[in-house]
């Protein structure tokens, strides 16, 4: 997660962004890997599609909940200011979650390989 974000901060900088906007746009992301990598966790080893989604009906609200606080802070005037954040447009959403779904990508073929290990030692 840490060298993904670390690389589209690097790419934003590269390709001319300020340090501001690359900042809100890197934290967003890292909300984004965390709360993915939340859900993504209840197993160590089945897929997150094999799982019964309210078998942790917390997990479940406190994941779209910090999301939501994470979006208050970026669009609440007053609270945007105090943070130094700004908020995203639509598009910019949109790159941040398909490259956060990448993380989900990893996580289940990770998931898979160690299944598929585990099948082998029997």
């Amino acid at each position: 997660m840490g060298l993904l974000a670390f690389a589209v901060y690097a790419w934003l900088i590269e390709n001319g962004s300020d340090i501001a906007y690359a900042r809100n746009l890197t934290l967003m992301l890292m909300v984004l890997f965390g709360n993915i990598h939340a859900l993504s966790s209840r197993s160590e080893t089945r897929s997150l599609f094999q799982i019964r989604f309210f078998a942790n009906p917390f997990l479940i609200l406190a994941v779209p909940l910090a999301q939501l606080i994470h979006i208050g802070a970026l669009y609440l005037p007053g609270l945007n200011t105090v943070l130094a954040l700004s908020p995203i447009r639509l598009s910019e959403w949109l790159v941040l979650a398909g490259i956060a779904l990448c993380l989900l990508l990893i996580e289940e073929i990770h998931k898979y390989c160690l299944r598929r290990q585990a099948l082998r030692q029997r």
